[in-house]
C-alpha cells in the first residue's frame, strides 16, 4: 500500500456509540488548528453512495448479507475514487465516520461471511488506501441499542433493527479487528461524557500529526 500524502483518520464503532458526535468534535478541533479537512461517512459521501445508503440501510427493503456486502463495497469504491483518494493526494486530512472495518464486523462477524473474501473486496474497493489512524469506540451492544431513538428513516434502520445476539457478534468482531490491525486504537464509551472521549481521541490524533 502507498503511503498517504495526507492523513486518513477513521472513527468506528457499534450502533449508538456516539462516533458521529466524536467526528463532529474532531473536525472542529482540527479546523481550529487550521488543518484542511475533508469529512465524509460510509455508506455515502457521493451521489452514488447516498443512493446506496438509502437502499442498504432502509428497514423496509429486505436484503441478504451478500447483497449488503456488494452494496457497501460499491459505495466505498465510489467514495475512495471521488473523495478520499483525491483529498489525500492533495495532502488534506480526511475524517470518515466508518470505514471497511464495519464490513468485517457487520457482514463478517455478524453476518457470517468469510473474512478473507471480505478483505479481497475491501482491498479492491479501496484501491489499497488504508487509514493512518483508526479509533473504535467500544460500547456494550445492549447500551448502544438503548441509545438509538430515531434515525434518518424515522425508525431503526436495517442493522439497528437486528437482534441483540447479532450486535454482540458485531461487538466481538470489532474487538477482534482492533487486535489485528496495528493502527487501530480502541477506547471505551463513556456514558454522558463525550468530551472525555474526545480528549482521549485527541491524544492519538495529536501524536499522529505532531501537535504539541
Amino acid at each position: 500500500m502507498e503511503k498517504n500524502k495526507g492523513k486518513f483518520i477513521v472513527v468506528e464503532g457499534g450502533d449508538g456509540c456516539g462516533k458521529s458526535t466524536q467526528v463532529d468534535m474532531l473536525e472542529r478541533y482540527l479546523k481550529e488548528k487550521n488543518y484542511d479537512i475533508v469529512r465524509t461517512h460510509e455508506p455515502g459521501g457521493t451521489k452514488v453512495g447516498e443512493g446506496i445508503r438509502n437502499l442498504v440501510l432502509s428497514p423496509d427493503i429486505p436484503k441478504n448479507v451478500r447483497t449488503e456486502l456488494f452494496l457497501f463495497e460499491a459505495a466505498r469504491s465510489q467514495l475512495v475514487a471521488d473523495v478520499i483518494k483525491p483529498a489525500l493526494d492533495k495532502g488534506k486530512i480526511v475524517l470518515t465516520d466508518r470505514w471497511y472495518y464495519a464490513t468485517e464486523a457487520y457482514q463478517g462477524y455478524g453476518g457470517g461471511l468469510d473474512l478473507d473474501l471480505i478483505k479481497i473486496f475491501n482491498y479492491t474497493a479501496t484501491q489499497g488506501v488504508a487509514a493512518d489512524l483508526s479509533i473504535i469506540i467500544d460500547i456494550s451492544p445492549k447500551k448502544g441499542l438503548k441509545k438509538i431513538v430515531t434515525t434518518e428513516f424515522g425508525k431503526k434502520d436495517h442493522f439497528e433493527s437486528k437482534n441483540l445476539d447479532f450486535h454482540k457478534k458485531v461487538n466481538d468482531g470489532y474487538r477482534a479487528i482492533a487486535a489485528k490491525y496495528p493502527n487501530i486504537n480502541i477506547i471505551d464509551y463513556i456514558d454522558g461524557n463525550p468530551r472525555l472521549m474526545h480528549k482521549e481521541i485527541m491524544g492519538y490524533v495529536n501524536n499522529l500529526l505532531g501537535i504539541k
